[in-house]
């Protein structure tokens, strides 16, 4: 049981889901929209956070380039 739940949160936060594991009653609907909005919060946080050291390495070759 410890597994499924556990492969339920990593397919969930990290994409839509397989559709393997899905929720039954209303509490684990709400459980899971709040996963996956945490999911993509989560995702854009490491977007913005790469762009921002690709940007940093940008600027320290242009840095040089003067």
């Amino acid at each position: 049981m410890y597994t499924t739940s556990f492969y339920w949160v990593i397919t969930t936060f990290s994409s839509v889901g397989y559709g393997d594991v899905y929720a039954v009653e209303l509490q684990e609907y709400g459980f899971a929209m709040f996963v996956e909005m945490l999911g993509i919060c989560f995702f854009g946080y490491l977007i913005g956070l790469f762009q921002s050291i690709l940007q940093q390495i940008g600027g320290q070759d242009q840095m040089q380039e003067q």
